[in-house]
């Protein structure tokens, strides 16, 4: 385990590409990757950041919390992003095939993570938190980078069934983006996975991680 910016990472595989940055908590980076070799079997690395302030450092810009016991959003995601990069900067070669992924909140992070460089070929965004308030609007308003060249979306079918007028519209969201996306020449996939938010989290990671090598490697 090394830390950089202040930030735990722990490293999985061989030490050399494809390379895959995933925000998390260290606890799931084994389970993850061991995880993933059972569907890839080629090398790659995997690189697990210790998010500490999940609500804050993952979201790009303020939201209120949406549960009473929860936390506001704080929409630190740029300050985050700008440690993320100086750690890459460390870890990860120049020109190397790069994928960005992340569950839940860390999904759309990753999401927002290609529209802010050059430096990601894929990105998973594993039950994504897409019923973000204005991030649709932020998606229409701006453009993602060219070097993004998929995407693997995926969801609980029980995600939008909730009384919660923004969880409500969390299918809908991720189906549209899938869409809006494959239009603009990306590779993309939306998997529909059973149970809801909190069922096989590592598991839908993971599958997302190795649908994105498995691309990357017959491309």
């Amino acid at each position: 385990m090394i830390e950089i910016e202040g930030i735990q990472i722990k490293t999985y595989g061989p030490q050399r590409g494809p390379y895959v940055i995933v925000n998390t908590v260290l606890k799931d980076g084994a389970t993850i990757f061991n995880m993933i070799k059972t569907m890839y079997t080629q090398p790659f690395e995997l690189i697990c950041l210790d998010v500490l302030n999940w609500n804050d450092d993952l979201s790009p810009w303020f939201a209120p919390r949406l549960f009473k016991n929860d936390t506001d959003c704080g929409g630190q995601a740029d300050a985050y992003f700008q440690k993320m990069m100086c750690i890459m900067d460390e870890v990860i070669p120049d020109g190397s095939t790069t994928i960005i992924a992340g569950y839940s909140l860390a999904g759309l992070f990753a999401l927002y993570s290609g529209y802010q460089c050059d430096r990601f070929s894929g990105i998973v965004c594993a039950s994504g938190s897409l019923w973000f308030p204005r991030w649709m609007e932020y998606v229409n308003g701006h453009t993602i980078s060219p070097s993004v060249k998929a995407i693997y979306f995926s969801l609980g079918d029980k995600e939008s069934q909730t009384k919660n007028p923004f969880f409500q519209r969390t299918q809908n969201n991720t189906e549209q983006l899938n869409r809006f996306y494959h239009d603009q020449g990306i590779e993309t996939i939306f998997e529909l996975n059973p149970g809801n938010h909190f069922v096989d989290n590592e598991l839908r990671l993971a599958k997302g991680i190795a649908w994105i090598l498995r691309y990357f490697e017959m491309s």
